[in-house]
């Protein structure tokens, strides 16, 4: 069964998608769909993305497992743990940022806390945004596509050096609001 990568990205429009990440099977051809949704207009935006990229991988190893045979079945379990101990990080990293919110808005009299982004900045950098992301999925599309011609070992790191640049790039483009800047930057160190 062949199984298509599916790009899809949002225009801002300030609401979340209710399934980033499905599984198509009323066809012949499973298609994998995973939605990057709007540009991130803070932190805890950032990480629930880099979260979701984690499952969405770890979901692509365990395809990979289903074509191959004993040592390779079992390299690509181990990215698929290795995938689930970056997603706890992450998840601590997102917990860490809700307890500082947290201790600002307790010590500051419970003011209301505005995302770093704004509503405008976001719909400007959204086709930015979506390019990188559509770019990147392209990228994994490709490598997944080459899997059987490709070494695993070279496959994930294929797949670690594009996310990363990913990242590298959603942060550059973010570099005037430092806190969702250096969220994108500790994505990226974390898939090094």
């Amino acid at each position: 069964m062949n199984k298509a990568l599916v790009r899809t990205t949002n225009n801002y429009n300030g609401s979340q998608g209710k399934n980033r990440m499905s599984r198509d099977s009323s066809n012949s051809t499973a298609e994998i769909k995973f939605d990057f949704g709007p540009c991130p207009r803070s932190v805890d935006e950032v990480y629930s993305l880099g979260i979701k990229l984690q499952y969405f991988i770890g979901g692509l190893y365990v395809e990979l497992t289903d074509f191959r045979q004993g040592s390779a079945k079992k390299f690509y379990k181990e990215q698929v743990m290795k995938q689930l101990a970056i997603k706890e990080e992450i998840q601590s990293l997102a917990n860490d940022n809700l307890n500082q919110l947290l201790a600002y808005f307790y010590e500051n009299g419970g003011p209301v806390i505005e995302p770093p982004v704004s509503e405008q900045t976001a719909r400007e950098i959204q086709p930015f945004f979506a390019r990188i992301a559509d770019n990147t999925l392209k990228e994994i599309e490709s490598i997944k596509e080459a899997a059987r011609e490709t070494s695993d070992e070279e496959i994930v790191k294929m797949i670690d050096m594009n996310v990363k640049e990913m990242y590298t790039a959603m942060s550059k483009l973010l570099n005037t609001v430092k806190e969702v800047s250096e969220a994108f930057e500790n994505l990226a160190a974390l898939n090094s």
